[in-house]
């Protein structure tokens, strides 16, 4: 079974929050130009702003508790090095 190491999956995940972000600042500069200040408006992008904060936490926790050793270093000189290399020229 393949194994999918955790800091791959927290790379997709902080460019997913990082496009989300983008989204939601355009939201709000749609929201203050076009002076769209309604009671809608404000209430979606209110819950939508309480979601996110509520998955950022949870996001948090679950990671807490998985007992990360962060200290550890992704890429070392020892994986590094021990790059399959080809005896025969590609040319």
């Amino acid at each position: 079974m393949p194994v999918i190491p955790l800091y791959s999956l927290l790379i997709v995940y902080a460019l997913i929050i990082l496009l989300y972000i983008i989204f939601v600042i355009f939201n709000f500069l749609h929201i203050f130009e076009s002076a769209s200040f309604t009671t809608v408006s404000f209430i979606v992008s209110f819950f939508i702003l309480i979601s996110t904060i509520i998955l950022l936490v949870f996001t948090g926790i679950i990671l807490h508790k998985a007992n990360i050793d962060w200290s550890q270093s992704l890429f070392d000189a020892q994986t590094l090095s021990n790059i399959p290399t080809s005896s025969r020229s590609p040319f």
